[in-house]
């Protein structure tokens, strides 16, 4: 069973923030290293779903991010159920992201 995690790309700080809880009332609760935990609103955050799918270093695949599988040009992960299954077939290296750019 794929583990059920998010990452939130907070658009202030231009830095990603770990997602500790998502409410239903259109708040989340975010890890701040200042002060503990923060929960507010979605409007200052992009929230990205964990895809259950790992690269070849071991490191979590999230949607949105670039992604390397060494035949075609670096791509962007999407939620397209055929993508995910094509990934989860072969090998591949994330990256870089939507947010931060490609790493070569």
């Amino acid at each position: 069973m794929r583990k059920i995690k998010f990452r939130a790309w907070y658009t202030q700080a231009k830095k990603y923030i770990p997602v500790i809880s998502i409410h239903n009332n259109g708040t989340c609760t975010l890890q701040n290293s200042v002060q503990g935990y923060y929960t507010g609103e979605f409007k200052n955050c992009v929230i990205e779903q964990f895809t259950g799918l790992h690269d070849k270093n071991g490191k979590e695949c999230y949607i949105k991010d670039w992604v390397d599988d060494g035949i075609n040009p670096p791509f962007l992960v999407t939620d397209d159920y055929h993508l995910l299954a094509r990934l989860s077939e072969i090998e591949f290296t994330i990256r870089g992201n939507e947010y931060e750019g490609i790493k070569r």
